[in-house]
Formats: C-alpha cells, structure tokens, sequence
C-alpha cells in the first residue's frame, strides 16, 4: 500500500507538472502560475516545481521573482541542485544584474553537471550581453571538473 501511494503521489505530481507546462504554453500564466503553486504545496523539494513558477515570472516580466523562484530551490536543503537549477539562476541572475563572477559561478556548476549546457550557453539570449565580458569564453572552454 506504501508502494502505491508513492505511485499516486510521483502521478499527481507529474500532472500538475505537465498541466502547468500545458498551460504557459499556450499562454495561460495565470493558470500555469496556480499549478507551480500547487505543485510548491505539495512537493516543496520537487526542483521543477520551482523551475515552472520561475518561468511563468520569466514570461510576466518578473525577472527578479524568477531569480527568487530559482534561488528558494537552490537554498532548500530537500533539493540537491542540478543542472537545470544552476543554468537558470545564471540566466536570471545575468538579466537582474548579479556580478558576472556569481554568475560564472552557477554556469560551471551547470556545465560541469551537464557538459552540453555550453552549447546552449553560446547562443542563449539571455546571456546575450555576458557573451560580451572577457571570461565568458575562458568559462565556456574550461574542462568539466570530474
């Protein structure tokens, strides 16, 4: 019966998941904003959670509360930070004005986490004006840490 529950549960929460990706796809944010929030309820330490609510923000034009979204995932001690947490506190921290350095930081995190993320990196237009600082390219070309 445990076992069943934690299915129920990974279910649910797989659709809400999907159910706000649907959502601010097609451009209901506002729907897309009250899954992510459910999803937070529910499964606080569920990183994608955090993930969706940051990119609902990133579409209103609320950079700053993205950043924040992606921050509270990166602090809480249930979720061990992967690579998509990394890139996208990069990404928002860059467009809210952290110092580059903090923002290196969290791509060769992400890079070493997930090698093909430099691709990305190299034509994200969010990281368009980064693109321009000196050490960019030395981050992009330094070898993944083992």
């Amino acid at each position: 019966i445990k076992s069943e529950r934690k299915l129920g549960e990974e279910a649910e929460r797989r659709l809400l998941y999907l159910e706000g990706e649907l959502s601010l796809g097609n451009g209901f944010l506002e729907r897309a904003a009250d899954f992510a929030h459910q999803l937070l309820e529910r499964c606080p330490d569920y990183p994608n959670a955090h993930i969706l609510l940051a990119r609902v923000f990133r579409r209103q034009g609320k950079i700053e509360e993205a950043w924040k979204a992606i921050n509270a995932a990166m602090e809480n001690p249930g979720i061990s930070p992967g690579s998509r947490l990394f890139y996208n506190r990069a990404c928002y921290g860059h467009l809210i004005g952290k110092p580059a350095e903090a923002v290196f930081q969290d791509l060769i995190a992400a890079f070493n986490l997930e090698p093909k993320l430099r691709e990305y990196a190299a034509t994200d237009p969010d990281l368009e004006s980064l693109r321009a600082h000196a050490a960019f390219g030395e981050v992009l070309a330094r070898p993944t840490s083992e």
